[in-house]
């Protein structure tokens, strides 16, 4: 009963064996498979097209730079984004002549999307860029032709910078949609307690930051006791001294955040302990425009009163043009001796603050000395902006 089962089924199945449906299978299957795909693609592809945007002018109100172009340069940033197809004024012209309309100022959102129909476009673009009360306020805005939305809106002020027109339109058109921005520029173009940079003065490479300057010094080792000391040769004065002058400052090379400066500095030590101790140093240093650190070092020259001399047998310094036979000729300050003019090395940091426009800077100097006679102190001073 078995085998004869089998038999009849083996039958049925060769009975219903076609050869030649087979290829006509394979043949649906790939075309099946081929309009999935096709149409899978072709899905992607027209989901990846970019909306069309038009652009006209961007209204400009207190500055030199033209409406038509802001518009240019809101056009070329907005390419650089790669967010949309830019229709711009050129074929919305073509577009409007076309079908006998004529274009005049058009900044109202009726008025673009009226001209978004017309033309066929999805999307319309408008801004407007105004000098007032000391800044640029900048206002930006996409439209949705078809819903008479705003999709985006973006308002932000500027510093007064006529000359970064480009760049505030740059930065504005990245952050209103989402764009990375380097801070530091971008605190450049906002802040107004920012120091001189070659964005805020793109026109300026030497900055006059001249101003006066007071402070205290302190004078250490054989020159500090000299200063403090009573007996002959002495000052009868402090060692803690004020002192007061003038900061003549010029910035030559003014690039990124740092700042190259040259600083000469008269100064007047002693005037409040009855003494007269002038000087001049000329510095050579940097200047960091974001936050005002600096540093500077270069040569002091001093006026000050010298003896030549020799110690007798009881440690006491004797001022004398000819030094006897067996002593050693020494030179230092001393109130007998004469005027000389003596030079040291002055290493000065510091950082200046920013109200408004006027400057404060602060800084500390150190010149090194022999034997201890080191100088040290603070000063204070103020300046503004030019």
């Amino acid at each position: 009963m078995f085998e004869a089962k089998y038999a009849t089924n083996e039958g049925v199945a060769a009975r219903n064996f076609d050869p030649i449906n087979i290829p006509v299978m394979k043949t649906r299957l790939f075309f099946s498979v081929w309009i999935g795909l096709l149409a899978s693609w072709s899905s992607h592809l027209f989901g990846q097209i970019q909306p069309t945007l038009g652009i006209l002018d961007i209204s400009v109100a207190g500055l030199s730079t033209e409406p038509a172009q802001a518009a240019s340069i809101a056009r070329a940033e907005l390419s650089k984004l790669d967010r949309y197809v830019i229709y711009n004024r050129e074929d919305i012209t073509y577009e409007l002549e076309r079908k006998g309309m004529v274009l005049n100022d058009c900044y109202a959102k009726a008025c673009l999307i009226d001209v978004g129909k017309a033309i066929g476009v999805r999307k319309m673009f408008s801004g407007s860029l105004e000098a007032i009360d000391g800044q640029i306020l900048v206002s930006f805005r996409v439209i949705d032709v078809g819903s008479g939305q705003e999709e985006h809106h973006f308002v932000r002020s500027y510093l007064h910078l006529p000359d970064q027109v480009p760049l505030i339109i740059q930065y504005g058109l990245r952050e209103m949609f989402g764009q990375p921005l380097e801070e530091t520029i971008l605190q450049k173009l906002t802040r107004r307690d920012n120091f001189e940079n070659s964005i805020t003065l793109p026109q300026t490479t030497r900055l006059n930051l001249s101003g006066p300057r007071m402070g205290v010094a302190f004078f250490g080792g054989q020159l500090g006791k000299t200063l403090a000391s009573d007996d002959p040769g002495g000052f009868n004065a402090s060692n803690v001294m004020f002192q007061f002058g003038y900061q003549f400052e010029v910035t030559y090379l003014n690039e990124g955040n740092f700042q190259a400066l040259f600083e000469f500095v008269p100064m007047i030590t002693g005037l409040d302990q009855g003494k007269f101790f002038p000087s001049i140093s000329i510095l050579n240093g940097l200047r960091e425009s974001r936050y005002g650190w600096e540093m500077a070092i270069g040569p002091v020259l001093n006026l000050t009163r010298e003896a030549i001399g020799y110690e007798n047998e009881a440690g006491d310094f004797v001022p004398d043009q000819t030094v006897p036979e067996g002593y050693k000729e020494i030179r230092r300050i001393d109130s007998r001796g004469n005027f000389t003019l003596k030079s040291g090395f002055v290493l000065s940091v510091g950082k200046s603050f920013r109200s408004g426009n006027l400057n404060l800077p602060i800084n500390a100097f150190y010149i090194p000395g022999k034997e201890g006679d080191h100088r040290f102190g603070l000063s204070v001073g103020y300046n503004t902006k030019r």
